[in-house]
């Protein structure tokens, strides 16, 4: 069937005294913008600096029909990896009258 896409928008902020580099950006130890039905928008190397923060958008088309998904994005900066996490949930298996297609991205 038809699956819907959904898009959030993200912000990445730097409240440290020393820039943030981010190298790459992968989903579930894979390198690249998309992966698993998740892909990362503005996915080139970017820069946040000391107490700066950067917007960046990520956008979700389920591709096996299930309630839930959940991956891992991996921000890989100069100083390591960052992980957060992506999930999606189809609300409409549970809740007939909800929005299908719920999706939070929550850092750790």
């Amino acid at each position: 069937g038809q699956w819907d896409t959904v898009n959030r928008s993200f912000t990445a902020i730097n409240d440290d005294d020393l820039p943030v580099e981010v190298t790459r950006i992968g989903i579930n130890d894979v390198p690249g913008c998309d992966g698993f039905g998740f892909e990362v928008h503005q996915c080139a190397p970017f820069t946040v600096a000391p107490h700066e923060s950067i917007e960046f958008n990520i956008s979700f088309t389920p591709g096996l029909a299930t309630s839930h998904w959940e991956q891992r994005m991996q921000l890989h900066t100069t100083a390591g990896i960052l992980t957060v996490p992506l999930r999606a949930f189809d609300t409409s298996k549970q809740l007939p009258s909800s929005d299908r297609g719920a999706f939070l991205g929550d850092s750790e």
